[in-house]
Formats: C-alpha cells, sequence, structure tokens
C-alpha cells in the first residue's frame, strides 16, 4: 500500500524546487546546493525558516517508503527537475539550509 502524500502541506518546498530546481538550474545554478543559495540570499527570513521546516518534515515522511516513492513525491509532486540519486542529497541541502 502506498502512503498517501499531500503536496499541499509542503507550499513553501514546492515553491523553491518549481522556481529553483526547475529544468534549466543547471544552467543557472550549477547545483541544487547553489540553488538554494540563490533562494537564501533573496528570500525572507520568514520563508528560510518554513522551507527548513517543510524540508525537515519531507525527510521525516520519507523515512518510511523505498527511496523511489520519495523521488517521486519530489519530482512529480514537488515539481523539481532535479532528481536526487539518494537519500543523503537531500539531507545535504537540509543541512546546507541550517548553515548560517
Amino acid at each position: 500500500m502506498k502512503k498517501k502524500f499531500s503536496k499541499r502541506d509542503y507550499a513553501t518546498l514546492s515553491a523553491f524546487v518549481r522556481a529553483y530546481l526547475h529544468e534549466d538550474y543547471v544552467v543557472e545554478h550549477a547545483t541544487p546546493e547553489a540553488a538554494l543559495d540563490a533562494f537564501r540570499a533573496v528570500a525572507a527570513p520568514e520563508k528560510v525558516a518554513a522551507l527548513a521546516t517543510e524540508l525537515t518534515a519531507f525527510l521525516a515522511a520519507i523515512e518510511s517508503v523505498p527511496f523511489t516513492q520519495a523521488q517521486n513525491w519530489w519530482t512529480h509532486e514537488l515539481g523539481s527537475a532535479w532528481f536526487p540519486s539518494d537519500k543523503k542529497q537531500l539531507i545535504a541541502l537540509q543541512q546546507r539550509l541550517s548553515q548560517k
């Protein structure tokens, strides 16, 4: 049985991936980390905090599903063109987001 996923619970995360990890993110930012840095440079502190909260919640939600399901949620539900190859890549984004 597939676990239900609601992108409404991740509005800020979805907005981030659609705006910064879109099909041309490599041309614009080179890496997901650089895209995150670009977001942090222009986003209001409350948006950065909301993104951190939602990314943490997303990581918690994927604990109980195969990573292929998490990849599907990340790309098809949230709208990212960047396809993380493993959970470590998502954790690296979370850690970078928490850096000052």
